[in-house]
């Protein structure tokens, strides 16, 4: 990573969700060995391979702390204000994460309106590589992984929407039920498509399904207190939103 200035209903197929994700924990639990033996960057080291359309994201940084609790505290701080209050852990510092952006433009932006002394952006390559290797399932896959774009664009807008007041909680919680629908719709057509296929490629896209309807189903819109709040809402929804990049980042690297 480097540093810089509705449709139609479908039974839930929880027993295979359980066996994707156990089949697929201690290959992970590698992967992020592997990660720290070979690069020395940890969990999100910037791996140089894959295709063309590589894509750039932006992580605004509030500041960064060798001490974990510091760290904790100002997330804290960070989350009551609306922001996504995500502790990210690197290189023996602990950096909170207020919110991320795919484009370098308003990720400058919002760094400048910050008005934050210390802020900095931080960019993250996320591969995107053939699927050529699921063979005659190389369509299932390319839509199956198409959940990302339509994740993060949904919680995007949705953040924003609540932040600037043109979206009441009301309707961004039946936005985001109708976004969970659409992905468990993804999942299930990549589930019954793959049925037979044994890549543990496809089981990877599967993990990573799952664990983005859990991610949705992980908004809060409630403070501390239990009470509905805007600020929270906003800052759940940043949060989950900058987990998804993170997963759909280590996919990424999985499939290269």
């Amino acid at each position: 990573m480097r540093k810089s200035a509705v449709g139609k209903t479908r039974p839930k197929p929880e027993k295979q969700d359980a066996l994707v994700i156990c089949a697929v924990a201690l290959c992970f639990l590698i992967t992020l060995a592997m990660c720290f033996i070979i690069d020395g960057e940890g969990f999100v080291a910037v791996v140089r391979s894959g295709s063309g359309d590589d894509e750039t994201y932006y992580l605004l940084c509030g500041g960064a702390y060798e001490n974990i609790s510091l760290a904790r505290n100002y997330a804290d701080l960070i989350k009551a204000r609306g922001g996504a209050g995500y502790v990210l852990a690197e290189e023996g510092s602990y950096q909170v994460i207020l919110s991320v952006y795919s484009d370098s433009e308003d990720a400058q932006a919002a760094l400048e309106s910050s008005g934050m002394q210390g802020a900095y952006l931080l960019e993250l390559t996320i591969l995107n590589p053939s699927c050529e290797w699921a063979g005659d399932a190389k369509g299932e896959a390319e839509d199956a992984l198409g959940y990302f774009s339509l994740a993060y664009a949904e919680l995007n807008s949705l953040s924003g929407g609540v932040a600037d007041g043109t979206l009441t909680l009301t309707d961004a919680r039946t936005r985001l039920d109708v976004l969970r629908e659409r992905i468990s719709e993804i999942k299930a057509d990549f589930y019954d498509a793959t049925a037979e296929k044994s890549d543990n490629r496809h089981t990877e896209i599967k993990l990573a399904l799952v664990t983005t309807v859990a991610l949705l189903d992980n908004v809060s819109f409630s403070s501390p207190s239990g009470a509905e709040s805007a600020a929270y809402a906003c800052a759940s929804m940043r949060y989950q939103q900058v987990q998804l990049v993170m997963c759909r980042k280590a996919l990424g690297e999985t499939l290269s």
